[in-house]
């Protein structure tokens, strides 16, 4: 039985996807409000962005990978087992980057100044472009298995 999208995949799972993309779109959104120099704003949209990241990967992908992750290391799912790899690893890397960001960089979505804004705009922009990469991915993972 499919999905609600009208694929292989479960409800969870459809339910994961279109999450993903809002989580997508708030991060987009959170660029856009830093480029007009919205800071709090930019800051809400990305904390906001990292909460569905962690509540996705605690419920729903964390879940599916643990499930699966015998026949992913043996390779039993062709070239999905190299896909899910590396979107986990990068997923969880662009995760730990934004608890990162979150906690330490911009408390409040105010600019710290005394941090050297330089430095923090690189590990944004270097944050921004590794989710960009973990939800391409993310696609391609569901487009693989569920299409």
């Amino acid at each position: 039985m499919g999905g609600f999208l009208g694929t292989a995949a479960s409800n969870l799972v459809d339910a994961n996807l279109l999450l993903q993309i809002i989580t997508y779109i708030l991060i987009i959104g959170g660029v856009m409000s830093e480029k007009k120099g919205n800071f709090h704003r930019h800051g809400l949209m990305m904390g906001t962005a990292v909460l569905l990241g962690t509540a996705s990967l605690l419920l729903v992908m964390g879940p599916s990978l643990m499930s699966s992750f015998g026949g992913i290391t043996t390779g039993s799912y062709g070239l999905g087992s190299p896909l899910t790899l590396i979107h986990a690893i990068m997923g969880f890397l662009a995760l730990a980057m934004g608890w990162t960001a979150v906690l330490a960089l911009r408390p409040c979505g105010q600019v710290m100044e005394t941090r050297g804004i330089g430095k923090v705009r690189r590990f944004m922009r270097l944050m921004a472009s590794l989710w960009t990469l973990v939800f391409i991915l993310g696609l391609a993972v569901y487009l693989y298995f569920y299409l």
